[in-house]
């Protein structure tokens, strides 16, 4: 049994998930260091304390680095507290490494007559129900902390995300401008916004069903996805509107940008046909603040709809 709680976590965990995790994790916006950088990252850095740690607490309470009453001692205080750690910091994967690493350590310490239980009576089941009751503990908290964050990652998603589309939503878009706004005036490199509005869905909902008009929004969708870059966030602005947020583009860019995704959408199959009327917003030159953009471009994209 001690060897199923010990050995087989570890094993499935990092088969599931071969690579280290020493970036931060999603909800972090700051972009993630990697390769030889990410060794030398704040997470990295209490990564060697947790292994140091480790190897300190087997010592003291498995080989004998300690007289035999602190021996108890330090087994009764040291290994909860410690897989605690690692499994709200880190994770079930880590959590049952330092588990298993510590398991190795209680057996080699036991083979030599190393016990810290060996004062009392049956020491050697002794020190194994300690070990069954780290490694249920240890992974249990774990497992609930997985749980957790999952959760926190669904309603995280959730509250940025449009539901029929899986593009980002308004609250997405307007953070995600101020932030561009804040990086511009930090690099002075430029950013553009470009503002779709569809032309005549309420008279598709009208003749064709609503339906009809929810898989347009959906066709449109996938065709910004197809046609903008990377880099940009694609977003659905209001009911039939749509945004995408161009860092690095200039005006000249963001309107040759603008006709690609025109072109993309004459050249849809799907029936009835995606019409939609654009406005560009460049920063600084069109406004100063998310608001400004967002109302020059949708100045711009009316005066297209008249004119169409």
């Amino acid at each position: 049994m001690t060897g199923y709680l010990a050995v087989t976590p570890a094993i499935v965990l990092w088969s599931l998930r071969p690579g280290l995790a020493l970036v931060r994790r999603r909800t972090d916006p700051r972009p993630p260091r990697q390769e030889v950088a990410a060794w030398f990252t704040g997470r990295a850095a209490e990564a060697w304390v947790v292994a140091a740690s480790t190897v300190m607490a087997g010592g003291l309470v498995f080989l004998g680095w300690l007289n035999p009453p602190q021996t108890l001692l330090a087994a009764v205080l040291l290994p909860f507290p410690l897989l605690t750690w690692v499994a709200l910091r880190f994770g079930g994967r880590e959590a049952a490494t330092v588990l298993l690493v510590m398991t190795v350590m209680a057996a080699w310490g036991s083979w030599h007559d190393l016990n810290p239980f060996a004062s009392v009576a049956a020491p050697r089941q002794a020190l194994q129900t300690m070990l069954i009751g780290l490694s249920l503990q240890g992974l249990i908290i774990a497992a609930a902390v997985a749980d957790r964050y999952r959760q926190d990652t669904e309603l995280h998603l959730l509250a940025v995300t449009d539901p029929l589309t899986g593009l980002a939503n308004y609250r997405h878009l307007s953070s995600s401008i101020e932030r561009q706004i804040t990086r511009t005036r930090e690099s002075g490199q430029p950013f553009a916004l470009l503002l779709l509005d569809v032309d005549k869905l309420k008279v598709i909902n009208d003749r064709f069903g609503h339906n009809v008009g929810s898989r347009l929004l959906v066709r449109l969708a996938d065709t910004l996805r197809a046609v903008c870059r990377v880099t940009d966030l694609i977003a659905r602005h209001g009911g039939d509107e749509f945004a995408v947020l161009l860092p690095g583009c200039d005006e000249t860019a963001a309107r040759q940008q603008a006709a690609r995704v025109q072109a993309a959408l004459s050249q849809e199959r799907g029936r009835p046909a995606i019409e939609a009327s654009m406005g560009v917003a460049v920063f600084p030159l069109d406004g100063d603040t998310a608001a400004q953009l967002l109302d020059r471009a949708d100045a711009e994209l009316y005066a297209m709809k008249r004119r169409r």
